[in-house]
């Protein structure tokens, strides 16, 4: 009997490459990353049960994509503490899409990691970090 992983890989693969192409353009990319997944979420299976594969295949697949697309983006990966400026690359359409997935991506998961401080932590994370004040 075959993994449930690797089951779900050899079924999916056309579809997970389909779904990479929301993140990479580059088809050698997309085949590394695809395959990068499929080899991340075999490890782990090895170590736990994995309860839904296919969503656990999309899900490492997405995860390495946009971290591959971070680490090609120095705009949004260095320059993310002069907003005005990222800003003006957004206005002007300087970013191509890839980087602007990216950046809202990047942007989505920063408010998620706010929202789960404290109260007054949130609010002087907030006023040191977006707004200037120390």
């Amino acid at each position: 009997m075959l993994s449930a992983i690797l089951e779900t890989y050899l079924s999916q693969e056309k579809r997970i490459k389909k779904y990479l192409t929301r993140f990479l353009s580059n088809p050698q990319d997309i085949d590394e990353i695809a395959q990068e997944a499929f080899l991340r979420a075999f490890a782990s299976e090895g170590k736990q049960p994995i309860k839904r594969p296919r969503s656990f295949l999309y899900t490492t697949a997405k995860h390495l994509a946009l971290d591959h697309v971070k680490k090609k983006s120095p705009v949004i990966a260095s320059d993310m503490s002069d907003k005005d400026q990222l800003q003006s690359l957004l206005d002007e359409g300087q970013l191509s899409p890839e980087d602007q997935l990216a950046s809202k991506e990047l942007l989505v998961s920063f408010a998620k990691a706010v929202s789960v401080l404290p109260e007054r932590g949130r609010r002087d994370f907030i006023l040191a970090k977006v707004n200037g004040h120390s």
